[in-house]
């Protein structure tokens, strides 16, 4: 079960911090936290879907790993303040709606420990999908079996994340498979820090490292 490259490259940058502790919202059955748990990280996935969550869970149990997988949404995070290093969040913030989004980053900043990072993987304007479907609110589009599909470009994601601080954003180009066929996506990579810190200041010097192309 392969990790997505921007978990490769998120594993990198938290060796370079010394991150342990993770979050994954909208981990799904959990390719990506599979692979934070082998390179050492501990993490806790959680997402709306039981049927996702069960699954994440007999995975990890065959793979003896251990890793806390919980039903639960991003709108209201059942965590303390700052009980996270970081958030990896992988394609779940590009299918809200703007008040959705809005609050999910409240959320996101509340459970982030002092010198914790947001990293996040979101649908690129430049993506092949940008305006297909009925569109739903700005950049927003029906386009995907009935869920919404926000894509966000510099500004966009600067305006959502007014407030933080963001040390990257990058393109990132990544083929994917999701039964029908391999299909190319263009996405941006964001690292953001609730403050201007020293974490911050570390992370303008991070080249964003690919470990699967090492």
């Amino acid at each position: 079960m392969e990790p997505a490259r921007s978990a490769h490259i998120a594993t990198s940058a938290f060796d370079y911090l010394d991150i342990n502790k993770i979050i994954v919202p909208g981990c799904s059955y959990g390719r990506n936290s599979l692979y934070f748990a082998k390179n050492d990280l501990e993490v806790l996935g959680i997402d709306s879907s039981p049927v996702a969550i069960d699954m994440a869970k007999e995975i990890a149990e065959k793979e003896r790993l251990e890793i806390t997988y919980e039903v639960g949404n991003v709108y209201q995070l059942p965590y303390s303040d700052g009980s996270f290093e970081a958030i990896f969040d992988r394609g779940l913030l590009h299918l809200m709606m703007r008040a959705e989004r809005r609050q999910a980053v409240i959320e996101y900043k509340r459970v982030l420990s002092k010198g914790g990072i947001l990293f996040l993987t979101v649908f690129s304007i430049d993506d092949e999908q940008y305006g297909k479907g009925l569109e739903l609110e700005e950049d927003t589009f029906d386009s995907m079996d009935g869920r919404p599909a926000h894509f966000f470009n510099k500004n966009r994601m600067s305006e959502i994340l007014s407030g933080w601080h963001i040390a990257k954003m990058t393109p990132l180009e990544e083929t994917e498979n999701h039964g029908s066929g391999q299909h190319n996506h263009s996405f941006l990579i964001v690292v953001a820090t609730p403050d201007k810190n020293e974490v911050f200041n570390k992370l303008l010097d991070l080249p964003l490292k690919d470990l699967s192309r090492a």
